[in-house]
């Protein structure tokens, strides 16, 4: 599996930041948990840090914390940093 990522931290925001337009993506966010940061953007689009699979061990397991498929041989991967207050994201494919 190879990951490609700038390893730069990117700040994650709470539902209640999201501009309009990417809030309707969203939709089953509890309304208690709008201002908890766990959203991400990442190529102009917004992730959910807080709904996503753990990353088998063919990803890198320990490494990398959260994934989300694109399609059959790729997935978004991040791993949180600083105090889970940003996330470092990439690519895996295949």
């Amino acid at each position: 599996m190879k990951i490609t990522t700038n390893n730069q931290p990117r700040p994650l925001a709470c539902y209640a930041e999201l501009p309009k337009s990417a809030r309707a993506d969203f939709d089953y966010v509890d309304p208690e948990e709008h201002y908890s940061p766990r959203f991400v953007e990442y190529k102009g689009e917004w992730i959910d840090t807080g709904d996503a699979e753990r990353c088998p061990e063919s990803i890198g397991a320990g490494r990398w914390h959260g994934m989300r498929s694109d399609t059959f041989f790729s997935a978004v991967v991040w791993r949180f940093v600083d105090d889970y207050e940003y996330v470092v994201v990439g690519t895996a494919i295949a």
